[in-house]
């Protein structure tokens, strides 16, 4: 096993809630990074209208636990047997710490099917679940409109612009705004 392949997988998730005006469904925002590169980034409907926020940030964060088994088996097929978890990053502080202690509270049974799959994938060493500030969570973008620092801050992690989990807090739009041009081919003069 290379030692540089230990922790490939990075995963961001995030939703909304009850941000569809017509149907009141949240939407899942995912980001994920491949090996540092961004591979696979969805701005969704979740398929039900959930309960709660920490609701649907669970569909979401389930969601890409699940999708984490599918990116685990791509590198497994191509010899990067990964032998650690890998991280899923959430700005619910809720959802994160219920699934630190490994309990629901009685206001928290209809997270249950979502919440126990992500306990598997943490049980079995598949990923570990951080909480990440919601300013700081680049999947945000995929789930609500932002302001434009925010956007181009997130927009230059996503394409490689900026260094995660140590990427500056403030990216001054200026920065952020050369590296989105570079992207889409403008030139500076």
């Amino acid at each position: 096993v290379n030692t540089l392949c230990e922790v490939l997988v990075n995963q961001l998730a995030d939703a909304d809630h009850a941000g569809e005006q017509d149907g009141a469904k949240s939407r899942t925002g995912v980001l994920v990074k491949l090996f540092g590169d961004t591979v696979d980034a969805i701005s969704s409907l979740q398929g039900a209208t959930t309960n709660s926020t920490t609701h649907a940030e669970c569909k979401a964060t389930a969601h890409l636990t699940r999708r984490l088994e599918f990116y685990r088996s791509i590198l497994a097929s191509l010899g990067h047997t990964q032998t650690k978890p890998n991280t899923i990053f959430t700005d619910s502080r809720t959802l994160h710490d219920s699934l630190l202690s490994g309990k629901l509270n009685s206001k928290q049974v209809h997270l249950r099917t979502d919440w126990n799959q992500i306990r598997q994938a943490i049980k079995y060493g598949i990923a570990v679940v951080k909480h990440i500030p919601g300013d700081e969570n680049p999947s945000d973008m995929y789930t609500e409109p932002l302001c434009a620092e925010t956007h181009l801050r997130h927009t230059a992690f996503t394409l490689n612009d900026a260094t995660f989990p140590t990427m500056p807090t403030k990216l001054t739009s200026e920065v952020a705004a050369a590296a989105l041009c570079r992207t889409v081919g403008v030139v500076h003069g």
